[in-house]
């Protein structure tokens, strides 16, 4: 009987281990300001503004041909937080930005002081070379962790309740 509680606690243990274990490892949903690149276009969408301030956005105009604010759409570095708080920019590169080049942009409110701040990076377009590690494991920078310490709380459980019904099987 004991050894059917204790399993009973493992399994138990390892379940909650797997669901704490795993809500770790996830991303979490809110950033305040996501950029992301397609061909020529960078758009950002930066979130939390007191809803209609005015908010400021920087940019290098080295490689940036043309900016557009959206709610409000408009040529200009100035633009009014949407009823959410958040605002939308979209930069057109100028031709020829090359490969690698770190486009970036700051949003700052002028009521709030919210200051949010991201970046993207062009990607190489065209044909790569292989490089000199392809027969290496790639590293992603995943965290695994939390998921093997479930592995291996599922996998005790299943042991004890394995040898809980072993040893009661015995006795018969």
């Amino acid at each position: 009987m004991k050894k059917k509680i204790v399993a009973l606690l493992a399994a138990i243990a390892a379940v909650l281990g797997f669901g704490f274990a795993s809500g770790s490892a996830m991303a979490a949903d809110d950033y305040g300001a996501v950029g992301t690149i397609n061909g020529t276009t960078v758009s950002f969408d930066f979130t939390g503004f007191t809803p209609g301030e005015t908010v400021t956005i920087t940019y290098d105009d080295t490689y940036v041909e043309s900016v557009t604010v959206t709610p409000v759409a408009m040529q200009s570095v100035t633009a009014t937080a949407g009823p959410t708080g958040g605002v939308h920019v979209t930069y057109t590169l100028k031709p020829g930005t090359p490969a690698g080049t770190t486009i970036s942009a700051t949003a700052v409110g002028e009521t709030s002081k919210l200051q949010l701040s991201t970046s993207v990076v062009v990607p190489a377009i065209g044909e790569g070379t292989p490089s000199g590690n392809q027969d290496q494991v790639p590293q992603t920078g995943a965290a695994i962790m939390p998921y093997i310490v479930a592995v291996v709380l599922l996998a005790a459980a299943g042991i004890a309740v394995f040898a809980a019904r072993k040893s009661s099987a015995r006795r018969r």
